[in-house]
């Protein structure tokens, strides 16, 4: 049985969502441009990606990364994380030993800017009558 969901864990997962549709609506709009791709390329360039990613690439295209997935989000696809094997690992020790050196002042200022962006997009405003 999955753990309950507290507000702030849905409220966080509706703002992916949101990010999501926002990434597909500006990719189509500058053209869907691997929408020619097949589904099999289209993995194998988002995986080589995540692979760089947590290689510690010097310079990564996050723009790209948003248009594989606005393209596996119009068709209706996920994108392949269960073919990631160890690079999953990887990431995850990346994305550690990033945060493990953040100050409280670091945190402090992440959690603003999740407040701010959950505050814009996902928590209706006290005008909303819903």
């Amino acid at each position: 049985m999955p753990p309950p969901k507290d507000k702030l864990t849905d409220e966080i997962l509706a703002l992916f969502e949101v990010k999501k549709m926002e990434a597909i609506a500006s990719y189509r709009a500058r053209g869907q441009a691997y929408k020619a791709e097949t589904t099999d390329a289209l993995k194998a360039k988002w995986i080589a990606q995540i692979t760089a990613m947590a290689d510690a690439a010097p310079v990564l295209d996050q723009q790209l990364m948003n248009d594989y997935e606005a393209e596996f989000g119009i068709r209706g696809i996920q994108a392949p994380a269960d073919e990631l094997g160890d690079v999953l690992k990887r990431l995850r020790a990346r994305a550690k030993s990033r945060t493990a050196s953040w100050t409280q002042e670091d945190m402090e200022r992440r959690d603003a800017q999740l407040e701010q962006d959950l505050d814009a997009k996902v928590r209706p405003s006290g005008s909303d009558k819903n």
